[in-house]
């Protein structure tokens, strides 16, 4: 193992270094080497769901450079998660936007918002949901979630020629702020059930966007908190529809949820669950370095034919 850390190598090829030695020293061992490459993705599935492959990106060059390095600091199950990641990763890559519009364009902005919405998810493969609703205290400020298969299926929304049709329409002053946007790639459930499911878009659903800035040496605690609170969600609420949550595409220990449930009731319901009374227990531990920041509203019904 001195070795392999002085030598810039992935964790799947030190696997597989490590099984030819063994099969070199003990012939009877070759059949264990031919099942090695079938058994590499299952194994990175089976890891702790808190890292993707943008969590890899951000660490230092250092720790890039440093296969021990990067184990030293996550433990073996972070190489194993990286090695899933290389074989097969169905995260998506989501987005949360905030729009403040003008009073007086707002009909605009919902034809506008809705054909956007509408050539979104008739006409692009990679698309996965686009989902939009007005602020429940804030008249005229709406949130959108957006879903897609890679961060590839974003960029070819953007050069779709309804997105090009919303561009000239946000040109024309129609909005009283610059749009907020948030990007981040979803943490991948490692069980089947908190797999993602995303809300019907058809049907209306009470949503929430939420933002929690961490402090780095709360950040273990934060994610096994927080993992606890969307397994007890998923499994044990029947009017909660779905809970993802994913780390800024380029701020560290800022975390991004969304959740949706059927109608307030279900977000009522969630707030009286023992998950997330732990939860919160964990908040007044103070864990944050800023207040949360909260967005409630309910979607609105997209009918694709109209």
């Amino acid at each position: 193992f001195r070795v392999w850390s002085a030598v810039e190598m992935s964790w799947a090829v030190q696997v597989a270094l490590l099984a030819c030695l063994l099969a070199l020293a003990f012939p009877t061992m070759g059949s264990a080497f031919q099942l090695l490459p079938s058994t590499l993705p299952r194994l990175g599935r089976v890891s702790c769901p808190t890292f993707g492959a943008a969590s890899l990106n951000r660490l230092s060059s250092h720790q890039r450079g440093n296969g021990k390095g990067v184990r030293d600091k996550f433990g073996i199950k972070f190489a194993v998660r990286m090695a899933g990641d290389a074989v097969a990763n169905n995260a998506l890559y989501c987005l949360h936007v905030c729009l403040r519009v003008k009073p007086e364009r707002r009909d605009e902005f919902l034809v506008t918002i809705e054909a956007n919405q509408r050539g979104t998810m008739t006409t692009e493969p990679l698309a996965v949901s686009y989902l939009f609703g007005e602020d429940e205290s804030t008249p005229n400020t709406f949130h959108l979630y957006e879903a897609y298969k890679s961060r590839e299926g974003f960029e070819a929304h953007t050069k779709a020629p309804h997105f090009a049709a919303w561009e000239k329409f946000v040109a024309t002053e129609s909005l009283s702020a610059a749009p907020e946007v948030t990007f981040y790639t979803e943490a991948v459930a490692n069980s089947a059930s908190t797999a993602t499911r995303l809300p019907e878009l058809a049907v209306p659903h009470y949503c929430l966007g939420v933002c929690l800035c961490v402090k780095p040496e709360r950040r273990e605690e934060f994610l096994e908190c927080i993992q606890a609170n969307q397994r007890g969600t998923c499994t044990s609420e029947p009017l909660a529809v779905t809970y993802l949550y994913g780390e800024d595409e380029s701020i560290p220990n800022k975390f991004h949820f969304f959740e949706a449930y059927q109608g307030r009731a279900g977000f009522e319901a969630h707030t009286k669950a023992p998950h997330f009374k732990v939860w919160e227990e964990f908040v007044a531990t103070e864990p944050l370095s800023a207040p949360p920041l909260l967005s409630f509203y309910t979607s609105r019904p997209f009918a694709p034919g109209v």
